[in-house]
Formats: structure tokens, sequence, C-alpha cells
């Protein structure tokens, strides 16, 4: 399941680039005041970015939602492991956070690991704001998990479950 997600956005990311020479071909012919040509493709890269970005999101989130479950966790790690990419290894961190409990010192692992890798940092700080704002952890788990990630944790976050 997990590569038949990655191949669904590797699938995307070739139709987004295929595009982007498709829409700089047509901005050529009608770029006339305003923008600079280099502003127009900074816009353009930005847009695709974030579409990719949307679409990682989204079938990351369809795998923990249609292989998840409790019981496996050490499958998900074992196949993360054979696959050896980041992206199987946030898959396996959405499922174990949305079915289970995940540590800080996994989190500070898998940190460390993405630490260079811009897509792959957002998308573990995105999990584990999400594990955060839907647990009912302490006021220092929460904290360290922030640290670990050098990211704040605002009072709806702290106070969430106590409300």
């Amino acid at each position: 399941m997990y590569t038949t997600g990655f191949r669904t956005i590797s699938h995307y990311s070739e139709l987004l680039k295929s595009m982007k020479e498709e829409i700089k071909l047509n901005l050529d012919s009608d770029i006339t005041l305003g923008d600079s040509r280099n502003a127009i493709e900074q816009k353009i890269l930005t847009f695709l970015q974030l579409t990719s970005l949307k679409m990682c999101l989204s079938v990351f989130s369809k795998l923990n939602f249609c292989v998840g479950t409790k019981e496996l966790r050490s499958i998900y790690t074992d196949v993360a492991n054979n696959l050896g990419t980041p992206a199987a290894k946030l898959v396996t961190f959405g499922i174990n956070s949305y079915y289970g409990n995940v540590s800080v010192n996994e989190v500070k692992i898998l940190a460390e690991e993405f630490k260079d890798n811009i897509v792959a940092m957002r998308i573990l700080k995105s999990r584990v704001r999400f594990y955060v704002y839907n647990r009912n952890l302490d006021y220092a788990t929460k904290q360290k998990l922030a640290d670990a990630l050098k990211m704040t944790i605002t009072p709806k976050a702290i106070n969430t479950i106590n409300k």
C-alpha cells in the first residue's frame, strides 16, 4: 500500500512538472506590464510546491486510514525501514501517532534525520501538532515534543482537552 501511494504522488509530480513548462510558455506570450518573468516563475513555483505538499499530505492521510491499526505497529516500522525513504517513515509515524502513542525520543530521531529536508520536517511538524492537539497529554510532554521540533505550542494545544 505504501508504494502504491508513493507511485500516485510520483505520477502527480510528473504531471505538475509538465504543467510548469506549459504554463511558462503560455505566460511568455501574455506578459505585458507588471510582474517580471522571474516574479511570475517564482509564483508558479510556489503554487506547484504548495499543490505538491497538499497532494503528499492527502495521500499520506489516506494511507494512515486505509492500512492503519494499533496492533500492527511493528509491521509498519519494518516496512518503513525496508523502504528506507522519508515518505515511508512519515506514513509510519502518521499511523503510529494516530492509532497509538509516540515518544519524544522517536520525534527527536526523525527530526534529526529530516533536519535538511524541509518538506519532511513540515509534514512531521504537522503530524506532531495534530497529535498534541488531539491527545490528553501533560504539559511537560507537549513541551518536550515542541522542543524536539523547535516549534511553539500555543495555549490552544496546551488546553485543548482540559476545556
